[in-house]
């Protein structure tokens, strides 16, 4: 995820399974780093995202994902955190990969909850950090209504 943050502000990531922070059940939010290595991101500027790494043993990993990220200031004493809903990764069976990292040139599947296990690990970028939005679900239709900053 990259978002240009103050000196003083950094990126959490809390969620369940208990690696990123169980929903702080006494284990999260945890940090995410600053990436060492510029890429290109999504809208086509280089940038330094903000990543954070968990590995599962065989066999362990979830099925789903669920999380949210925060911006934590420690400073000024705040937190802002992503407004609803969730995000997810929701790991595919792999008998239906067709190539389509490599296809697109990246090995990462860049704001897409649906990704695949490829060569041992899943590579996720997400986008668009919003705090302060607030807005409403309609039933099980998957529709959202509110404003966007």
């Amino acid at each position: 995820m990259y978002y240009p943050l103050k000196s003083s502000e950094y990126m959490k990531i809390n969620g369940d399974p208990p690696e990123l922070g169980f929903w702080q059940k006494g284990l999260g939010p945890v940090n995410m780093t600053p990436a060492v290595n510029e890429i290109v991101w999504l809208t086509g500027e280089k940038v330094k995202p903000w990543e954070f790494n968990v590995k599962f043993k065989q066999g362990e990993c979830p099925s789903r994902i669920c999380y949210k990220f925060l911006i934590r200031d420690d400073g000024a004493d705040t937190t802002v955190w992503e407004r609803e809903p969730s995000r997810f990764l929701d790991i595919q069976d792999p008998s239906g990969y067709r190539g389509e990292l490599g296809n697109s040139g990246s090995n990462s599947t860049r704001n897409a909850s649906k990704c695949f296990v490829v060569n041992g690990h899943v590579e996720k970028a997400d986008a668009n950090f919003v705090g302060g939005l607030t807005f409403d679900k309609i039933g099980d239709l998957g529709i959202h209504i509110g404003p966007y900053p």
